[in-house]
């Protein structure tokens, strides 16, 4: 059991990261290779699945 609730926390960790490092390249000067529009949904798109990611409630522990 906690060997799921170990998996489930490091792929949120490591999602949560990806997203991060992916909205940090978009915001740098080079816009992560974007432009105009492109750059706008593509940096929205990060944040509202961030955004998700943070605020969806974690499951309940089980009973044993």
């Amino acid at each position: 059991m906690s060997e799921k609730l170990n998996l489930v926390t490091t792929d949120f960790n490591t999602r949560a990261l990806e997203i991060a490092t992916d909205l940090s390249s978009i915001g740098s000067l080079d816009h992560g290779g974007r432009t105009g529009e492109d750059w706008t949904r593509a940096r929205a798109r990060y944040i509202r699945e961030l955004y998700e990611i943070l605020t969806t409630p974690a499951d309940p522990p089980r009973k044993p």
